[in-house]
């Protein structure tokens, strides 16, 4: 499941030692903080709000000072604030040297393997976590499941917010169960979902959980049953709810009841959200379109790391990307690492830094974002020839990526907008960072946005791109496969063509869908609920039959 989150040991939301004080005044950063880098600085500019900022400079004292340990709290606070999981793994390793039984760095180190893929290594992790964690507990006299009236909340149906100490044996619970789940260990998740019977603090999630592992485990109607439950009553949380919403998609869909499915799916999307703003997401495109043209690449430095290992698989989700990063990656020479972000960090990075310099990132500049990209490789295990990125939102960052990896490739995915948009509409996807998921129409302007993008870049980055249609993909298998191999430079492999037989980790929501041969079940899908899309065949009316 994707969407709201409880909390980690590390989110700045929840954990006020983290959050970066909004009342002092905000020290201006400068090229100076660069040049003069030093931890007590990057302190100053994350406590005032500044997490890019306090990065850029304590990666510049890094540089300098590649052995300070004293700064690893900071390390780990930013890259918490940052979302990059790659180094919150290692700022809170290095913090677990020094503290190796402390719950709230084994759960962060659970949270960050999850997120990297490492499902055994997260699940060892959070019941280390856990263990740690009520045996603290119980040095205190505290309880792990209830204090105080948590009982008689939860027979009304509220929500219990533990104090901080009994949060972290709840929360590495909740790590556990979702890598047991997305490793398809469902008798371990059934037998955690009867230990949280006698916790009044998991009993919605654990509800919420049961009916996830009837879907998973084919037992559609049970499923309907509990999951349309859970999204009618508001004793519920909204987050809560909204997961529940989608599965019930799925369990709905299952049983051939598409009418409840689009219901429920509008449910889901119908909870509390962030406003989009349609007309400025359209400015920032044509920002983009306007800053990186065929001037820009002819003038702007670039990057020496000449890395030929990065692909980068660009599409909107639901088009095809986690079907074409598991084709790729079959291949003996050849990974991928899922949806790692780290591209949203790079353009931040040297946005900040083209703008105190008064001009373009250095090359040296450039160079340290790359090799910090290539770090990603390391921490997911993948040592291959060619490197698979699926994030979404990458159609956003190619401009400066191609200036940082110049060695890079790009595999443009496009799908029919019907079955595409209808699919996003259908599953769980972070409200926060894409609240155009939520209605038809919106879905339509960040479609039109994305395919803007994507022929601008075709026509102008230096760097070879490739376009493929997922319904061809489909249609013509081999074919298509053995030109995507190809454009890699690697020689096609059988294994590409039975990718479902792999093993590998996928995080993504179509990760039972990757596990079957090729097939024709994504196309046409919209057609089964053509009355409930017309906005989207009226944005594409040379897709109607």
């Amino acid at each position: 499941m994707r969407g709201p989150d409880f909390n980690p040991s590390l989110n700045p939301s929840l954990n006020p030692s983290l959050t970066p004080s909004l009342n002092l005044p905000r020290p201006r950063f400068c090229v100076a903080d660069l040049e003069r880098p030093s931890v007590k600085r990057a302190e100053e500019l994350f406590e005032s709000s500044d997490a890019v900022g306090a990065d850029l400079v304590l990666r510049a004292h890094d540089r300098v000072s590649p052995h300070a340990d004293q700064a690893s709290e900071l390390r780990a606070r930013i890259a918490a604030q940052r979302a990059d999981s790659v180094r919150l793994l290692a700022a809170t390793e290095s913090l677990l040297e020094r503290t190796p039984h402390a719950p709230e760095l084994r759960l962060t180190r659970a949270k960050s393997l999850q997120e990297l893929g490492r499902l055994e290594e997260s699940l060892d992790s959070a019941r280390a976590a856990r263990a740690s964690a009520v045996a603290a507990l119980r040095k205190m006299g505290g309880n792990a499941s209830s204090r105080g009236n948590a009982s008689g909340a939860a027979k009304r149906g509220t929500v219990i917010t533990p104090a901080p100490e009994e949060t972290l044996p709840l929360e590495a619970q909740r790590l556990e169960m979702r890598a047991l789940i997305r490793a398809r260990r469902l008798d371990e998740a059934r037998a955690l979902l009867k230990e949280w019977q006698a916790q009044p603090p998991m009993a919605m999630l654990a509800e919420l959980h049961a009916g996830e592992i009837a879907v998973l485990e084919g037992d559609a109607t049970d499923a309907r049953v509990r999951l349309a439950a859970i999204v009618a009553s508001e004793r519920y949380p909204a987050m809560i709810r909204w997961n529940a919403a989608f599965l019930l998609v799925s369990a709905c869909e299952k049983l051939g009841e598409f009418d409840a499915a689009f219901a429920a799916a509008t449910a889901g999307n119908a909870l509390p959200h962030p406003p989009f703003d349609a007309d400025g997401f359209d400015r920032a495109t044509d920002a983009i379109i306007t800053k990186f043209d065929a001037r820009f690449f002819a003038e702007a430095p670039v990057s020496t790391v000449r890395d030929e290992r990065p692909v980068f698989v660009v599409g909107l989700p639901r088009s095809g990307t986690s079907l074409l990063e598991q084709i790729i990656a079959s291949h003996p020479r050849a990974g991928g690492v899922g949806e790692r972000q780290l591209p949203d960090a790079i353009t931040e990075n040297l946005e900040r830094l083209a703008a105190i310099r008064r001009g373009p990132p250095t090359v040296d500049d450039l160079d340290h974002e790359a090799r910090s990209y290539l770090d990603i490789f390391r921490a997911c295990d993948v040592d291959r020839e060619r490197v698979v990125n699926k994030a979404l939102g990458l159609e956003r960052n190619l401009g400066w990526l191609s200036r940082v990896l110049p060695g890079m490739r790009v595999i443009r995915i496009d799908r029919d907008p019907r079955d595409c948009l209808l699919s996003i509409y259908q599953h769980p996807l972070s409200v926060t960072r894409y609240p155009w998921t939520c209605a038809l129409d919106t879905l339509v302007r960040a479609h039109r946005s994305f395919t803007r993008l994507m022929d601008h870049w075709t026509r102008t980055l230096p760097i070879p791109v490739l376009e493929v249609r997922y319904e061809s993909l489909v249609e013509r298998q081999a074919e298509e496969t053995e030109r995507i191999i190809r454009f890699l430079g690697l020689e096609p492999d059988a294994a590409c063509l039975r990718f479902h037989e792999s093993k590998r980790v996928v995080l993504t929501p179509s990760q039972d869908q990757v596990r079957e041969p090729m097939n024709r079940a994504g196309i046409g899908r919209w057609k089964r609920y053509e009355k409930h899309i017309g906005p989207l065949l009226d944005a594409f009316p040379d897709a109607r039959p």
